[in-house]
């Protein structure tokens, strides 16, 4: 062998030896614990007055801080028009647990306005810059706009500045945002964007009362911490665990733990290796140096309930997307480690049972996936997308003959990223397009009309997309054309179809007036005419049915008018009469009244004078007198009699004539 061909072989060797070493190193560098940093930030706006008005914020937080494992970095912020820092950041320890869980009870709502840039901003002072050995995770809780200012020109510069700014600073800087939106009010639209654009979630959370629900998988989500199976309430314990953690969601059971020595412990009495919290929805029980064996939990049954381990026997399962389209690639990579090194001793992988499956989430029975052993250690297992959609779970179990471990990972399959909708509106067709602000970037967005030769453009409403379309595309059907860019940079293209609804031409209806009642004799020659000039079309029995129908509404009608007439009749001539009799009274008491003045003056002149003679005289005068205006008061009741009797007739003259 010449040395040319020596050193040959020499380098080919080095090279596969760095091969090999470089594969080596980056499934160590998964097995090495990264450092996290994760931060909250919570809303205390006043508008939190109605959607948590039982302050449940302060209990998650409560939880979030106790589950968190020592070791990883943490810190909480509170915002409204200011941004304040409630829990310093630093190392999570037990100092760090015991602040956070009493400062947590200063959570308010009553704070004005909504800073959200401001907020961003602070809770990430530190983070821009390279550190490639750090998760950072930032989770946002949130439930309205952005408001800084009644002037909506100032919101608007605000929220843009979070688009335009914030956002491609944050995935510069690998900075993962997580939004919780509180209310059906809140900003949807930026959340989802935020969270999508820098490989965060998003969830809208509809009542304040699962928020310790959320905020505790949003911890197992951000932390990754290590898991065992959890049956029907048993669990069992190895040598290799030195911690464990137990998180129950029980409101009203007091709950036993039974350890594998048979013996109960509850909140009120336990030894003082254990810490137990307990909240109005949930109970925290952690355990140093449990009891290897198995554990009984004497409590309700609940599928978020989880039991969380420190061990130096760890399963790891490498970064799987959180969402995926229908034929995105998906495969799973697993495999075990002690003491922060990969497990690859051939003893080891034959005593080891690793096993994935996938359930979806309106599903009972999961789908056990095929895995294979690779060598170095590593298990995969290459999953369908094609198969699933909307929210799935994938499981992971590595079981041996001393120990289990469990992983899970909930997954979206978004099958339908841009959905159309139609309908018609002020005599046009109006296509509209919502897009997944979570998988599509709107900013890269084109959507076109096959075979438009108008060129109808959609329009960007923010929340969706519309065009607005002419009576001539009524009933037809459409392709849209939808060409984008996702949020992973990946290009995007679709041919979407949709029938558009019938355009009916608008019916003018007839304006209808209504008349004023009409004499009777106008009636009748109406009714004569409607009955002379009937429509020859009209058949025997709908003429008779309406000539029927029309008679006896008029007639009836009639009725009603003559007796309305003969009552007011009647009363003009009551009222009449009475008047005439109230006139005639009147005049005949004027005679009498004169006479009685008259003989009173008389009496008094009678009585000043001294003669009877002259007295005897003026009683015959006034005798005289009194019989002459007898007389004339009889002519004058003669005379109105008289009178009386005409006017009755004139009135029945009148009647007559009226009816």
């Amino acid at each position: 062998m010449t040395r040319n061909n020596l050193n040959g072989i020499m380098k080919y060797f080095a090279i596969c030896c760095l091969i090999l070493l470089g594969m080596q190193n980056e499934l160590l560098a998964d097995t090495a614990l990264p450092i996290k940093d994760i931060r909250v930030v919570i809303d205390l706006s006043g508008s939190m007055k109605i959607n948590d008005p039982q302050n449940h914020r302060t209990k998650a937080v409560q939880l979030f801080s106790e589950v968190l494992p020592n070791e990883v970095y943490s810190g909480i912020w509170t915002f409204a028009a200011e941004v304040n820092m409630l829990i310093k950041h630093g190392k999570v320890n037990h100092v760090w647990k015991k602040s956070a869980f009493k400062k947590a009870n200063k959570i308010h709502s009553f704070g004005l306005h909504t800073n959200i840039e401001k907020a961003l901003k602070k809770s990430t002072y530190d983070w821009y810059k390279n550190e490639p050995g750090k998760e950072k995770h930032l989770i946002l809780l949130t439930d309205g706009y952005i408001d800084i200012s009644k002037k909506k020109e100032k919101n608007a510069v605000s929220r843009n500045n979070v688009i335009e700014k914030i956002i491609p600073l944050f995935k510069k800087n690998k900075i993962q945002v997580h939004t919780i939106a509180l209310s059906d009010q809140a900003d949807h639209d930026l959340l989802k964007n935020l969270s999508a654009k820098t490989s965060g979630s998003y969830v809208i959370v509809k009542e304040s009362t699962d928020l310790d629900r959320y905020f505790f998988k949003l911890f197992q989500s951000t932390a990754k911490p290590d898991t065992i199976p959890f049956k029907s309430n048993r669990f069992n314990i190895d040598k290799s665990i030195s911690d464990m953690t137990i998180v129950l969601f029980n409101s009203n059971n007091p709950t036993k733990l039974l350890t594998p020595e048979k013996k109960y412990l509850t909140y009120d009495e336990h030894p003082e290796n254990v810490k137990w919290v307990k909240s109005d929805n949930y109970e925290i029980i952690t355990i140093a140096n449990p009891f290897e064996g198995a554990w009984y939990v004497d409590a309700p049954v609940d599928p978020d309930n989880k039991i969380m381990v420190v061990t130096n026997l760890r399963l790891h399962v490498k970064k799987i997307p959180e969402l995926l389209l229908p034929g995105d690639p998906m495969t799973m990579h697993a495999y075990m480690s002690e003491n922060g090194k990969i497990i690859d001793q051939e003893n080891f992988i034959k005593i080891l049972s690793l096993k994935a499956s996938v359930r979806e989430a309106e599903s009972i029975s999961r789908d056990v996936q095929n895995t294979s052993y690779t060598g170095k250690g590593v298990f995969i297992a290459n999953i369908d997308t094609n198969k699933y959609k909307n929210k799935n779970t994938l499981t992971v179990i590595a079981k041996g003959p001393t120990f289990t471990r469990e992983y899970k990972h909930e997954f979206n399959i978004v099958t339908d990223p841009v959905i159309l909708e139609s309908k018609i509106k002020d005599e046009n067709i109006v296509l509209k397009a919502y897009v997944d602000s979570r998988v599509i970037d709107n900013n890269g967005l084109l959507l076109s009309l096959d075979g438009d030769e108008n060129k109808h453009k959609f329009i960007d409403y923010k929340t969706y997309w519309q065009v607005k379309l002419p009576s001539s595309f009524s009933g037809k059907t459409m392709k849209v054309n939808v060409n984008a860019k996702l949020q992973n940079g990946k290009p995007y293209s679709k041919i979407l179809e949709i029938k558009l609804p019938i355009l009916v031409a608008k019916i003018i209806e007839p304006v209808v007036t209504k008349k004023i009642m009409p004499g009777k004799a106008e009636v009748d020659k109406e009714m004569a005419n409607t009955q002379d000039h009937k429509p020859a079309e009209q058949s025997e029995s709908e003429t008779t049915s309406d000539n029927d129908e029309s008679e006896s509404t008029s007639s009836f009608s009639w009725i009603i008018v003559f007796i309305i007439v003969l009552l007011v009749n009647a009363l003009f001539v009551v009222g009449g009469y009475f008047i005439y009799k109230k006139v005639k009274k009147s005049a005949a008491d004027e005679p009498s009244i004169a006479v009685d003045i008259e003989h009173e003056n008389d009496e008094k002149e009678g009585e000043s004078s001294a003669g009877a003679s002259e007295n005897t005289s003026n009683e015959t005068d006034v005798e005289e007198a009194a019989s002459g205006n007898d007389g004339e008061i009889e002519d004058i009741e003669e005379l109105e009699e008289i009178e009386e009797l005409d006017d009755l007739q004139e009135l029945d003259e009148t009647k007559n004539e009226q009816t």
